[in-house]
Formats: structure tokens, C-alpha cells, sequence
């Protein structure tokens, strides 16, 4: 795509905004942990890659949970507004805050375990990777395909299936 002269891989690049209503937070890089990781580096790949496929899973299984509750696009706005809201204090805690989510009313009977199981699937996904604090002018430059989450969002690209790559 970038022509036969390339013989090292691009750079991945987005463009960040400091904004007041998104934790000001990327993940990027594996840190040092995975250094220390039983059974080495190969292991740890492995165990990573099956945190990443829960983690789809996962996400998944809150969609259909979702879809059982949510009837119109008012109550999906106000569902979302709480999601986001939950994320963003999570984020901020590297997700060992273990709240749930302030839910609708209309979402009372929802399977609050998939919450609690997204919670501790992101505390050990978070555990290994890098935290960078923004900053106005901060540049941050990034390899492609070096494992990334901006403004903490820690949802998976998809891989085959034409689905959409945001949680909601």
C-alpha cells in the first residue's frame, strides 16, 4: 500500500486533544511485568492474546445482554451516559476501582456479572501496559501494530466480522 521503497514499517498516528470530559490517559507498550511473567515471553503472549479474545467475548455477551433491555434510543443514550461515566472513573483507578455501574432503572435486571468479569479482564489487561498522563504538546509516536488504548477505552479492533470497533 505505501509502495516496494518501504522497508520498514510506518508510523501509526493519531492526533490527541486534551479534553475535560475523557480521562487524559494512554495505554501503550508492554511495561516491565511482562518480564517477569511465569513461564517467559511465549507464555505471556499467549495468556495476552486470551485476554484479548475474553475481553471480545466478553463485550459481546454485554450486547446481548443489552439488547434484552434496551428498547429505544433514549434508553440507550441514557445507558451510555452511565457506561461512560463508569469507564472514566475506572480508568482513572486502572480498573481496581471495582464499582459497577450507576444503571437505568430500566436495566434493573440486567446480568450485573459480566460487569464484575469486564472489571477484572481490564485490571490484568491494564496491569501490563504502559500509562502515559497527556499533555498539551505531548507527541507520542507509536510503531504500527504496537498495542495501544487512547483515552483508556481498552476495546479490541475486530478481527474478521464487519462489526463496528466501539463498545457500544
Amino acid at each position: 500500500m505505501l509502495g516496494s521503497g518501504m522497508k520498514e514499517k510506518p508510523v501509526f498516528c493519531k492526533i490527541l486533544g486534551k479534553d475535560e470530559t475523557q480521562p487524559q490517559i494512554v495505554h501503550l507498550g508492554f511495561n516491565r511485568e511482562i518480564e517477569s511473567y511465569p513461564g517467559g515471553i511465549e507464555e505471556f503472549k499467549e495468556h495476552f492474546v486470551n485476554l484479548c479474545v475474553r475481553e471480545r467475548e466478553l463485550v459481546k455477551k454485554l450486547k446481548k445482554e443489552l439488547k434484552k433491555y434496551i428498547k429505544t434510543k433514549k434508553e440507550f443514550e441514557q445507558y451510555s451516559q452511565a457506561y461512560a461515566e463508569w469507564v472514566r472513573e475506572q480508568i482513572l483507578k486502572q480498573w481496581k476501582r471495582n464499582t459497577l455501574p450507576q444503571l437505568p432503572n430500566f436495566l434493573q435486571g440486567i446480568n450485573i456479572k459480566i460487569f464484575k468479569d469486564i472489571i477484572k479482564n481490564r485490571q490484568e489487561i491494564v496491569g501490563y501496559l504502559n500509562e502515559i498522563e497527556l499533555e498539551p504538546g505531548r507527541v507520542i509516536l507509536a510503531p504500527v501494530g504496537y498495542i495501544h488504548s487512547i483515552v483508556g477505552s481498552h476495546q479490541g479492533h475486530p478481527f474478521v466480522e464487519p462489526h463496528a470497533k466501539n463498545e457500544a
